[in-house]
């Protein structure tokens, strides 16, 4: 388990630096938010 949980940690991690290299993380908080209110 605790195995796991590192390597979801360390995916999770990389996953953010990609995309914090396309775009910044507050864009991409406006963009789920934008879907959201969208699908409401």
């Amino acid at each position: 388990m605790v195995i796991n949980v590192s390597f979801t940690n360390i995916v999770g991690k990389t996953i953010l630096t990609q995309l914090e290299d396309n775009f910044t993380y507050h864009d991409f908080k406006a963009l789920v938010s934008e879907k959201i209110d969208s699908a409401a």
